[in-house]
């Protein structure tokens, strides 16, 4: 190899290595951007139906970095609501899937967990659906949609 081809090779090799570490860096810094954009302070209300006319509504719910996961953890503890919420986490989707809220079991009647907010049924789980402030989370046990 002469000397311009050993140059070319150094240069090209720089420039390579340049990328890549530039895509990185900003790949952290929009990480980054989405995560504080998420760690405000926000206000929520959480509603759960048991889906037998029995209701629990938790308004004015404050949390940092909330989604309709950690909402419903929130008002599950003993000094909010007290009750028991049983998840488990699935890794093919990164995401916690409800399997109880206070004693009521998926496959009951044919009726599965499912969350909204706002009225919309979101397509991603619910620890992944980070809130805004003034939102409305409603966990229905109700038959599924997409059955």
């Amino acid at each position: 190899m002469n000397e311009n081809q050993r140059e070319w090779v150094i240069g090209v090799s720089f420039l390579i290595i340049g990328i890549i570490i530039g895509g990185g860096l900003l790949y952290l810094y929009s990480t980054q951007k989405v995560i504080s954009s998420n760690s405000s302070v926000i206000s929520a209300t959480l509603i759960i139906d048991f889906g037998n006319n029995k209701t629990m509504t938790f308004k004015n719910v404050t949390l940092q970095n909330a989604t309709a996961y950690s909402i419903l953890m929130e008002c599950a503890k003993p000094e909010n609501g007290n009750f028991s919420v049983k998840a488990t986490y699935w890794a093919s989707y990164d995401s916690m899937f409800i399997e109880e809220i206070g004693n009521v079991k998926n496959g009951e009647n044919g009726k599965y967990w499912q969350y909204y907010v706002n009225d919309k049924l979101p397509m991603v789980g619910a620890n992944k659906y980070y809130l805004k402030n003034g939102d409305v989370v409603k966990w229905v046990f109700e038959k599924s949609e997409m059955s």
